[in-house]
């Protein structure tokens, strides 16, 4: 019985179609199961007392189209921009959007559904930032500037007071001149003449008596 054994240029021609289809499939299904995308967060407080939130979302695979539909952001609030029917394709590769929450929230997340240029299927991306929640709204116009102390104006010197004039003390007392002094004098002058007399009168009446 005679087998059939194929020749070795046959081996190596069915070799090297399975290597070309193997490939072929390779290089097929490589972008399609490696179209990924990445959504990421960064949160900053602001002097409001909101947090600012920025919302990145990034196509591992530029060459291929990415579609953006069906956002969903937790908290619900409105993005800086609107991404449903945002496309992704070429150099950059992704897109940024912010969103302002209230500034005791602790966690924020924004998921999308992705449609592919390249027929992969993905349901939904998805990316989350936590925070501590104590951002806390700043004094307006922070705190007031040190006012310097008002200057004084310079004192103005008071001509000193005027004290009343000092009464004059009473004159001593005088002894009496003048008329007074006269009358006084004259009276006794004529009590001593009149003493006299009635001297003289007496001693004549005692002359004539003894006689």
């Amino acid at each position: 019985m005679r087998r059939f054994l194929p020749s070795t240029r046959r081996m190596t021609t069915l070799a090297g179609a399975a290597f070309v289809g193997a490939a072929a499939t390779v290089m097929f299904a490589a972008p399609a199961s490696a179209t990924t995308a990445t959504v990421t967060g960064e949160a900053d407080c602001g002097d409001n007392g909101e947090y600012t939130i920025s919302w990145t979302i990034t196509s591992d695979y530029p060459s291929v189209e990415l579609t953006i539909s069906d956002v969903k952001v937790t908290p619900n609030g409105p993005l800086s921009e609107d991404l449903n029917g945002k496309k992704i394709k070429g150099l950059p590769a992704s897109v940024t959007v912010t969103q302002a929450v209230a500034g005791t929230t602790t966690k924020a997340e924004l998921s999308f559904h992705p449609t592919w240029g390249n027929g992969h299927i993905v349901d939904r991306y998805s990316g989350s930032v936590t925070m501590d929640g104590q951002c806390k709204a700043t004094e307006q116009g922070g705190p007031a500037p040190e006012q310097p102390p008002a200057q004084q104006p310079p004192a103005q010197e008071q001509p000193p007071a005027q004290q009343p004039p000092a009464k004059a003390a009473p004159a001593p007392a005088l002894p009496v001149t003048g008329a007074q002094a006269g009358l006084y004098a004259g009276g006794a002058a004529v009590l001593v003449a009149a003493g006299a007399g009635l001297f003289v009168v007496a001693r004549r009446r005692r002359v004539t008596f003894e006689a």
